[in-house]
């Protein structure tokens, strides 16, 4: 996904395939029982922020952690 207001060089990767284990630090906050918010920010156009938000809340509930 590229940035709204960025070059073709940047991009921004979903949640479950980036550099930081998501997943982990999620099922971390859960053991310690953290039952606060947590954002993820999009910094990309409209519609890109809408399918990344698609995929991501997927990937939330596939952890087993959130539920809606």
């Amino acid at each position: 996904m590229s940035g709204a207001n960025a070059s073709d060089s940047i991009y921004y990767v979903d949640a479950s395939s980036g550099a930081v284990n998501i997943e982990a630090i999620l099922r971390r906050m859960d053991a310690d029982g953290y039952t606060g918010y947590c954002s993820l920010e999009p910094h990309t156009t409209r519609q890109n922020a809408i399918d990344c938000i698609h995929k991501e809340v997927k990937f939330l509930c596939g952890t087993g952690i959130v539920e809606l």
